[in-house]
């Protein structure tokens, strides 16, 4: 009986985990759960270098503005600011980010 309820806990656990806090390229969960908004208010899926650019423009405005921590920050952004993190006509993405 312990086993079957171990079992469905763990389950249970990992549907939970596995639809609220999906993971966006090479990003760690609370860092593709502080993206979640952006990602969805864009409606794309994006690659590891997207996450990472959307990531670390996030970053690099949290560090311009300390009065707003990173997690605050994404409530009051619009996801447009991040569009050259996805559309660029650049060859060499990194160089865009």
């Amino acid at each position: 009986m312990q086993a079957k309820l171990l079992t469905l806990t763990l389950f249970a656990s990992f549907l939970t985990t596995g639809f609220t806090a999906p993971i966006y390229g090479h990003l760690t969960e609370r860092e593709s759960a502080i993206i979640k908004p952006i990602i969805e208010g864009l409606k794309i899926e994006p690659d590891n270098f997207e996450a990472k650019c959307i990531f670390q423009a996030l970053t690099r405005i949290s560090i311009a503005f300390p009065e707003y921590p990173i997690d605050n920050l994404v409530a009051r952004l619009p996801p447009r600011m991040f569009h050259s993190c996805i559309y660029t006509e650049y060859i060499d993405k990194s160089k865009q980010c």
